[in-house]
């Protein structure tokens, strides 16, 4: 599982690279914490029975993925690439065990701060 895992974020990152290699990046968005443009990954872990923070914007057809991108971007964290990743088998206790899947950011490390605010952190093992 820890091989998948980093292989998983190591394909994210490059990925991640060549899309927002892309990009031309400026200097002066609002709202940034002054580091230079790359990219990071950070990870999500929801709690079991916690509801995910994006929950209002999965409707119909909008995929977990497309909403938390509509969450991030309403809380101002723009190109964020998301992915579900699988846990694997975990217990089943509220707010003391993590759900069965987390989820993976790639966005420029511009937005590094905002995401630590809004609960992403480190992947962890």
């Amino acid at each position: 599982m820890k091989v998948i895992k980093t292989c998983f974020v190591i394909v994210l990152i490059v990925v991640a690279t060549i899309l927002l290699g892309c990009i031309q990046w400026d200097t002066n968005v609002s709202g940034t914490d002054g580091q230079e443009p790359g990219v990071i990954a950070l990870h999500y872990q929801p709690m079991q029975c916690e509801e995910m923070p994006w929950a209002e914007y999965k409707t119909g057809t909008v995929t977990t993925e497309e909403a938390t991108q509509i969450w991030l971007e309403k809380n101002g964290v723009l190109g964020a690439e998301v992915d579900e990743i699988s846990n694997g088998a975990v217990c089943e206790a509220c707010n003391v065990c993590p759900y069965y899947y987390g989820y993976a950011v790639a966005v420029d490390s511009k937005y590094e701060s905002k995401l630590r605010k809004l609960g992403f952190g480190e992947f962890v093992e």
